[in-house]
């Protein structure tokens, strides 16, 4: 499997507004595949991420 952990994150973040949670894989944003956290910075708009 290749994807992006998600390891942790800040309370009240957008992403845990967002619905992720920790542990979570993401394996793509916008139907573009995510392999490394930089595809995922690349792949979300920073006033988002």
């Amino acid at each position: 499997m290749t994807g992006v952990l998600v390891a942790s994150m800040q309370a009240k973040s957008p992403a845990e507004e967002a619905g992720f949670r920790r542990w979570d894989v993401i394996l793509s944003v916008d139907g573009q595949t995510v392999d490394r956290p930089e595809d995922f910075g690349n792949a979300v708009p920073e006033d988002t991420a």
